[in-house]
């Protein structure tokens, strides 16, 4: 049953397109600029970044970034997405900095395998199996239980006071 839900619905199961870059991040547009012309002239990527970047975690691989999705570096993906392997970027602005990126390769999205997925399928049907029992059960129960409901008697029940609208005053956005 897990496999034939997994055959019947690879679109739920598909990994997003991957991209991995090389970065060199920094403070100004102007030092972006100056970078970005070193770099397309010529000059080592890898090395510029080693100096330059302020992304720390990236800095001893040459500014690589790795695989990353849209999710994770919104910015740096929207442009490298439409990349070749050893373009350049202009200066990106992105989270109050400036990168240049040199594009180093792609992922395109594929289905995850049945293994790493089994468990969420698994869940998934467990789930909607339970929601059914429950809807089968309650609609079993409501043809042989009848139900009369006293509205008046409901509405007295009710303190109102505790629904009514008032100003909301603490909110300051």
């Amino acid at each position: 049953e897990l496999k034939s839900y997994y055959d019947e619905h690879q679109d739920e199961f598909m990994s997003p397109e991957q991209v991995n870059v090389r970065e060199i991040q920094v403070a100004t547009a102007a030092e972006a600029e100056k970078l970005a012309k070193q770099a397309k002239a010529g000059g080592d990527f890898a090395k510029l970044a080693e100096e330059h970047t302020l992304r720390t975690a990236a800095k001893s691989r040459g500014g690589e970034l790795g695989f990353f999705t849209e999710a994770r570096y919104p910015e740096l993906f929207r442009v490298a997405k439409d990349m070749k392997p050893g373009d350049i970027s202009d200066p990106i602005p992105a989270g109050g900095k400036y990168s240049i990126i040199q594009f180093i390769g792609r992922r395109e999205p594929e289905v995850k395998q049945f293994n790493l997925v089994k468990k969420r399928i698994e869940n998934k049907l467990l789930r909607q199996k339970k929601e059914d029992v429950l809807k089968d059960w309650v609609e079993e129960h409501k043809k042989k239980i009848k139900v009369k409901i006293y509205e008046d008697r409901l509405a007295s029940s009710i303190d109102k006071s505790k629904y009514e609208k008032s100003p909301d005053t603490s909110s300051t956005r």
